[in-house]
């Protein structure tokens, strides 16, 4: 079988009967999913195939998942949605990490600068690089991910819906050359690590 990336594991905290995707949850207990997780993400790059954390963080609803928005105090972010990570990361730190749709206290996951840099980069550890769930790219147009960390906007698009808006920011000066030119490191030196494997 020839695949280079799951998207895979889901840790998420399964806080709601109703949240519609529990099947691929581990636990509503941060530190069992975590666990759980960076196990069967540390399996799958121990067999040559990427895996990709998700959904980064507090995702809770698949019902409006892209309007969704997630209000909590610090402590619940970081002893219950930001712990299931952490307990991952120990384990295995992934070859990348999808954002969730949701908002999160005041920001979309994908656009929000603090939680990708300052706290999924800087206090995580985490170097690999970030994408977007499907077509959740927040509120603030195109190139606010890639402003805030993000990589990969998946799925992409056959035509130039998302890359002229980038194009646009790139050439006006808003969305800074070098933040783009190290999104893509990232994303380059984990494609590199399974071309060399």
């Amino acid at each position: 079988m020839n695949l280079h990336c799951l998207l895979a594991p889901a840790l998420n905290l399964q806080r709601n009967p109703l949240c519609g995707r529990h099947t691929e949850y581990f636990s509503e207990d941060p530190f069992l999913a975590g666990r759980m997780a960076g196990q069967e993400s540390r399996g799958f790059e121990e067999s040559g195939v990427s895996s990709c954390m998700k959904h980064f963080f507090a995702n809770n609803a698949e019902t409006m998942r892209n309007t969704n928005h997630s209000i909590m105090s610090e402590r619940t972010a970081r002893e219950l949605y930001l712990a299931a990570f952490e307990t991952a990361f120990e384990v295995n730190k992934p070859d990348t990490v999808m954002t969730g749709y949701n908002a999160a206290n005041g920001a979309y996951c994908s656009n929000d600068e603090e939680l990708l840099r300052g706290i999924l980069r800087e206090e995580l550890g985490f170097t690999g690089y970030v994408m977007t769930d499907w077509n959740g790219y927040g509120d603030e147009g195109m190139s606010a991910p890639l402003a805030a960390g993000v990589s990969w906007l998946a799925p992409g698009n056959p035509d130039d819906t998302l890359v002229t808006p980038i194009e646009a920011a790139l050439r006006s000066g808003d969305l800074p050359r070098a933040r783009v030119q190290k999104n893509l490191v990232d994303l380059i030196k984990v494609v590199l690590k399974y071309q060399e494997a």
